[in-house]
């Protein structure tokens, strides 16, 4: 999968970051990220939403779109995690 992302600013000072895919999203990347240790919350996933969760991350999108967005639930060391995610969704 090609990635391209983005840094976006967004209210209080806080920055957003998405990452835009070369492809639609769909319920198979769920199911890739729960098997690398991600949650699952069911009830977006049947609202056509995706919304993945683990220690470190919320990741958001709709499905049959080409970009999520990524929430670090800790400031401290997000840049490398993301980084981390990065080459991970690249393997999708």
């Amino acid at each position: 999968m090609n990635l391209e992302r983005f840094q976006l600013q967004t209210c209080c000072g806080k920055t957003a970051v998405i990452f835009k895919t070369d492809s639609p999203l769909s319920k198979s990347l769920i199911e890739f990220l729960v098997n690398n240790g991600y949650k699952e919350l069911q009830h977006f996933t049947a609202a056509g939403l995706i919304y993945v969760e683990n220690s470190d991350f919320i990741i958001t999108g709709p499905l049959g779109s080409d970009r999520v967005q990524i929430k670090c639930k800790h400031p401290v060391g997000c840049d490398e995690k993301l980084n981390n995610f990065e080459l991970l969704l690249k393997t999708f």
